[in-house]
């Protein structure tokens, strides 16, 4: 899912207007609007992630917002939460998992790959060729 698309998801959940979320960001609501239709990339200043993730933490305090963010964000325990500091933290991983880059997203699959031993790929793959091997003779 597209920032952008995480941000209007928000808004609507959670009620805010690109006036009240730039008023939050000390920003002018231009700036939310051009983030909102991707003619802004997603902001690189921490400190706006993390005002985003605030205010909409303050605002989504109903059992259908926090369902509805449940569903989206694939968290079920969200409607346990009853801190904001705690929603808060979630949404900000949330909206900032977007903002990576793809070298990033490469690097982090790299990094898991180095993890995964030949041998434990040799045990797995080995023996589905053979079978496979098997099949076709």
């Amino acid at each position: 899912m597209l920032f952008s698309e995480k941000l209007i998801y928000l808004q609507q959940i959670a009620n805010v207007s690109n006036k009240e979320l730039a008023a939050a960001l000390s920003v002018d609501p231009s700036f939310v609007s051009r983030m909102r239709n991707q003619r802004k990339k997603p902001p690189n200043n921490i400190r706006h992630i993390k005002n985003m993730s605030e205010c909409f933490a303050k605002k989504c305090t109903t059992d259908y917002q926090l369902s509805a963010l449940a569903e989206i964000m694939g968290d079920a325990h969200i409607k346990l939460i009853t801190k904001n500091d705690s929603l808060e933290r979630l949404i900000y991983e949330w909206l900032f998992n977007g903002t990576k880059s793809s070298a990033d997203n490469i690097g982090r699959f790299l990094q898991d790959m180095e993890l995964v031993s030949s041998e434990a790929v040799a045990k797995t793959l080995f023996p589905l060729i053979e079978r496979q091997n098997h099949k076709i003779n």
